[in-house]
Order: structure tokens, then sequence, then C-alpha cells
């Protein structure tokens, strides 16, 4: 009979072989995330800080006010391969009890976690130093004395007072549990911020890293943000709280839920040994950048791809119990195409379906199942692509209106710019709020300013407004003196206007009349008779309309 013998791993050389797993910056923040986010974690408010002290060494806290864990709990949660996998709960985000400790190590070579629990008032914390445990060829994981902890929490103090006005100590002292996860000797972005020449080159770094990570928050735990779940999470990054990032603009007025049957939007992989929950699938067709159905501003049309372009961010988007772990692209079922760039699916699956989709430690990759890659080329791609595309091409049909008036672009700035001189109007710009500000002689008034969403090259251009009241708005503008805004979605813009445009003089009259109108409420427009103006130009729309259904034009 074969002779059994133990065989224990090396600790340092297999902690190093571990945290080279390819975690990216972001993605081993996101890990810990999920261990915060845990149903039986039950936490409502995540703070998260990522800093460098003067020196240029950076650092992580994450701060969560879930359970908490006590000492035993808290040293099996550190221990590689921790827990069994019968204990995660379904709709767990943690899967391998592996992440904590690869995803940390990966970015530091120091991990200390602190923790309370709510069944037990002692604060209990445990480090794993990898530079000891290549002292030592041990896996020894270092426990904090209590007067150890109190100093920590002293040192820290600082940072959690000026990033969230908070004073840990209290703090720490207040709640009834939390956790908090702390990386140091940060030792691949200490290197790396360390090799710019130049101050501002190596603040630039270190700005893109922010950027980046506030992002990849804001869509990786979308759903969890917006609150529409079984609870809502606060998560707060360097002291501000992150609104969620919606991959499918569902808020956009002209973005299409593209529905699908039934069968197939619930779909079933059967394999004879495990029975799988549906995956759901759902399809959008976003708002064009401009045209009839358009974003509501550049702004949002910008937001709506993140970081990527706009033809990156196309494609499947799947979600794992909620958590977004992979998007972007159709899954070698076809290639991005411009044309294409409109078309969003959602997918979702659950923890059950792990072994399908051959999800990695770090929940950054997944694998389609053959059943599942056919499904969505026979049933969910066909005609829903053509229809994101016949968006696509419709969007670039629009043309803007051209006349002898529009054409000469720089007089018209020279007029304006003439008139308000002439008028003695005043335009200024308070570039903090954001709000413009127009003196006359009959006072003053101020307004939002949109004209950073405009086309600056433009004195005259349309745009849909969402509503069918105004036929058209000014803009105020510092250097140009205002811009006209004429109205897509009003009838007479769509029936007429827009018609007319090929008869150049009839169209160049109507930009005319509209120009000079708009001066004159730029000229005597003040708060005080502000209710005057809004309602001549309400009225005036009216009876435009009126005309149009009584079909007098």
């Amino acid at each position: 009979m074969a002779k059994e013998r133990y065989s224990e791993a090396k600790a340092y050389r297999t902690m190093i072989g571990l945290k080279e797993q390819g975690y990216s910056f972001n993605s081993a923040i996101g890990d810990i995330i999920d261990n915060c986010i845990s149903p039986k974690v039950e936490s409502s408010e995540i703070k998260i800080i990522f800093d460098k002290t003067y020196a240029g060494e950076f650092f992580v806290r994450i701060f969560d006010n879930g359970i908490g864990m006590d000492s035993e709990t808290l040293f099996e949660a550190m221990r590689y391969g921790s827990g069994e996998e019968e204990q995660y709960d379904k709709d767990d985000l943690g899967k391998f009890g592996m992440g904590m400790k690869t995803a940390s190590t990966s970015q530091a070579r120091t991990l200390t976690v602190l923790s309370k629990s709510k069944n037990n008032s002692k604060v209990t914390g445990f480090i794993w130093d990898l530079d000891y445990v290549k002292k030592t060829k041990k896996w020894s994981i270092l426990e904090l004395d209590k007067l150890e902890i109190e100093n920590f929490i002293k040192k820290e103090n600082k940072v959690f007072e000026e990033h969230y006005k908070i004073d840990l100590i209290k703090h720490t002292k207040e709640l009834k549990s939390w956790t908090m996860v702390c990386w140091d000797n940060m030792e691949i972005l200490n290197r790396d911020y360390k090799k710019f020449n130049t101050a501002k080159s190596a603040e630039n770094f270190f700005d893109k890293l922010t950027s980046g990570l506030t992002l990849y928050l804001r869509r990786t735990f979308s759903r969890f943000i917006e609150g529409k779940l079984t609870r809502k999470i606060s998560l707060n990054f360097n002291g501000y709280e992150l609104t969620y990032w919606d991959p499918f603009c569902r808020s956009e007025p002209h973005t299409i839920e593209d529905p699908l049957k039934k069968d197939f939007s619930e779909f079933v992989i059967t394999d004879g040994v495990i029975n799988y929950d549906p995956i759901f699938i759902k399809r959008y067709i976003l708002p064009a950048k401009e045209g009839q159905y358009s974003f509501t501003s550049n702004a949002a049309w910008r937001d709506s791809f993140g970081s990527e372009g706009a033809n990156d961010a196309q494609g499947y988007y799947i979600y794992r119990n909620n958590r977004l772990v992979d998007f972007g692209g159709w899954k070698r079922i076809r290639k991005k195409d411009e044309h294409l760039k409109l078309a969003r699916v959602s997918i979702d699956i659950t923890d059950n379906h792990d072994r399908l989709f051959q999800l990695d430690v770090k929940k950054t990759r997944v694998i389609f199942p053959t059943e599942l890659s056919e499904h969505l080329s026979e049933n969910v791609n066909q005609g829903y692509h053509k229809r994101a595309i016949d968006r696509y091409n419709s969007s670039n049909k629009r043309q803007p209106i051209q006349n002898s008036f529009r054409n000469k672009s720089n007089k018209l700035v020279h007029v304006s710019n003439e008139l308000i001189i002439e008028g003695k109007v005043k335009i200024s710009e308070d570039n903090n709020k954001n709000k413009i500000t127009v003196e006359n002689k009959y006072g003053k008034i101020t307004t939002d300013s949109i004209y950073k969403n405009l086309d600056r090259d433009l004195q005259i251009q349309s745009k849909p407004f969402g509503n069918k009241n105004d036929l058209w708005v000014i803009e105020p503008h510092p250097s140009k003196g205002f811009i006209l805004v004429l109205n897509e979605d009003h009838l007479f813009y769509s029936k007429i206007y827009k018609e007319a445009s090929t008869i150049k003089t009839l169209s160049a009259l109507a930009d005319a009349f509209l120009f000079t109108f708009s001066f004159v409420e730029l000229r005597c427009k003040s708060n005080e008779n502000e209710e005057l103006f809004n309602d001549i130009r309400l009225v005036a729309a009216e009876v435009l309309n009126k005309f149009i259904n009584e079909k007098l034009i």
C-alpha cells in the first residue's frame, strides 16, 4: 500500500505565485468590495481611501459597517483557502476563499485587517507581511495586541479626518461592528510613481488611477449603488459618495429596451448534472450622438461609454449576482462594428452558473458555454442588431440646415457682438456655478449655462428638447453674444422648417426672424419681465402647432 507523506507548500513561494494572478489595481479593490457587499456581512456603507504620503508611498483603506468578525472568525478569513465551499451563501460575491488575500498581496506587501464583531465589543487585528513570511519561511500571520490596535487606529485618525471629517477613534468605539482592510507597502504603484521625472507627470499618474477607480466602482457595483436591490449600498471614495453608472442609459428618453420572448430572455441550460438557474437577458438600443433620437446632451453621450471608446462599450454586459464581471464586445459571436455601437445586452447569471462560465478567481473573465453562444447568435442577435444598425444609420443621415444666413457664421458672430455692444448688454459667466448672467437696461437675469453642451462653431443649431413646448431658446454666450437653438421635437420644425430647408431663401428668412427675436429677448428680458418673454415663446409655439394641426400650412 502506498505510503502517505505530508507535503506543505512553501509559504513565501506560494504567496508570491498566488499574488501573480493578473489582478489590476481596480479588480483587486473590487475583490475587497465584494467581501463588504456580501449579504452575510450586512454592510450598508463602505468608505474607500486611496492616497499617498508626502514621500510618494501609496496606501488603501476600506472601511465597512457590516457585522464584523471576532478573533477566530477573522483569523480564519485571513487563511488562504478559508472556509468550505458549502459555507458560501447563495448570492455571495465571493467564491474561492482566496480573494481578500490574493487581491491584497497583488498590490501590497502588507495586509492589515481590523474588525469588531457585533457579538463581541473587542477589536481584533491580524497582519500578513510578505517580508516577514520571507524571513521566517512560515505561514506566519501576525496577531495585533490591544495596544498595537489602539496605536494603529490613532495613526489612521488623521487620514479619515482629512477625507471624511471622521474622528476614527470615536467612530470605531461608537459603531457596534465594523471591518477595515488596509494595504501598505504598495511596491508596484510606489515604483511606478517614482519613475516620473516631473512632479506634474507623477500627479497625472495619480489622478488617472483615481479617476479610473472611480469609474470602475460606479460601473461594477452600479446596481448596489442604485439601490433597487434588497438593500442599498452607500459607496464612498475619498470623501465623495459615488453615483451609479448605467451602461444601458435607461434614464435617457430615447433609449429603447428591445423586447424578447420569455423563452429567449430566460434561457435555461441543462446538462443532466446540475439544475442551473435561468440566465436572464435584456436588449437595449442607446440613443445616437445626434439626430432625431439623440442623447439629451453631449455630456450624457460621453458618459455613456465611460473610459472606453463608444465602439469598445458595445456588446454584452455580464452580471454575476448583480455584480458586473465582464463587459464589451460580442464574445467571438461577431466582431465589434462601428454600426453596432448603440447595441448593449445585459446577461444575468448567478453563482449557480460558475462551473458553466469558468469564472476565474479575479471574477473578471467569463467564458460563454456553447449553448449560450448559439442562443445569442440565433435567437437574441437576429433582428436586434439590424434595428441597432438602422438607428445608427438614420442618425448619421442627419444633415444640419444650410443657407446663406447660417453659412456666414463668422459674420453672424460679429453682428451679434455688435448688437450686444450697441444695446449695452453685458454677459458674464460664473464657472464655478455654471451660470450665465445677462445685464441690460431693464435689469439682469441669471440662467443655467447650456452652451458647453452645444456646438460652439454654430451660431444657429438644432437639438431635440424632449418636449414640444418651445420652438426655440437662446443661450447667452460670453464670446459669441448668443446662440440660437431650435427644437427638433416641435411640430413646426419637424414638419415645416426641416422640409423648407431645401429652399435656402425661405429657411434663411426664418433663421433671420428668430435670430432677431432672440436678440430682442436678450436686450429686454430681466427678472421682472421674465414671465412675459416665456409666455411669448410658449404662445408662438402653440399658434404654430395649431397652424399645422389645422393644416393651414
